[in-house]
């Protein structure tokens, strides 16, 4: 996706979806993760925004279809900060070959978010959870999953606003007998990498459920109930 404003400043963003999907999946691009391409003035002002470009670009090539719905601009996010089931949630994948989608499904009415994954010769797949929440008065994350497929490890990671990552392993594999209960408390979690070291938990931009390659292969994650440990 690319936004030009009037004055030729281009910012875009790689989705995080390639062009041959198994299903419908959403997509949704906070223009807050956009970065600088090309033009003018490095400054885009979305005020005064010219065209929007949604580009296809060549890895393997060939020729296909590609189907579009309901595009729309707007907040994305919902405004209940809690709701993590309800807000837009994305692939990121490395560049040798991972691959997943990510859709949602029903199950006796309660909503489930399901991962296809693929590594192929990659290393490692994460859904993102893009997010401007103020997470101070919460203790961590909780959800349940199940999984088939090859035995991989899983993980949590938290960005903030400068890039400051912080993490925990999950005490769960990829591969589990059944649904499995998570508990992530934030007081678990230890710096990564990047920002200042610091995690401002009033800023945070993204949290990611990380899938990395151990036996590799493919198959699926299923999520429910996530959802904020509010402090009591």
């Amino acid at each position: 996706l690319k936004v030009e404003d009037q004055d030729g400043s281009f910012y875009g963003a790689v989705l995080e979806v390639a062009s041959r999907t198994k299903d419908w999946v959403h997509v949704a691009v906070p223009f807050k993760s956009l970065k600088f391409l090309w033009g003018r003035d490095h400054k885009l002002d979305l005020k005064n925004t010219k065209r929007v470009y949604i580009a296809i670009e060549k890895t393997l090539g060939g020729r296909g279809r590609l189907f579009m719905k309901s595009i729309s601009a707007g907040n994305v996010f919902p405004k209940e900060e809690n709701d993590l089931m309800a807000r837009p949630s994305l692939i990121e994948a490395d560049a040798k070959g991972s691959q997943g989608i990510v859709s949602k499904d029903g199950l006796n009415s309660e909503e489930i978010l399901k991962l296809d994954w693929d590594f192929g010769e990659g290393e490692w797949i994460q859904i993102v959870f893009p997010m401007d929440a103020d997470l101070s008065t919460k203790d961590g994350i909780e959800f349940s999953m199940s999984g088939e497929g090859s035995s991989n490890l899983l993980s949590f990671k938290i960005e903030d606003q400068d890039g400051t990552y912080y993490g925990a392993e999950l005490d769960v594999m990829s591969q589990t007998e059944g649904w499995s209960h998570v508990r992530v408390p934030f007081k678990s979690l230890r710096f990564f990498w990047g920002g200042d070291q610091n995690l401002d938990f009033k800023n945070i931009k993204r949290i990611y459920i990380a899938l990395e390659k151990i036996k590799g292969g493919k198959g699926v994650l299923s999520f429910k109930g996530l959802k904020w440990m509010r402090r009591s």
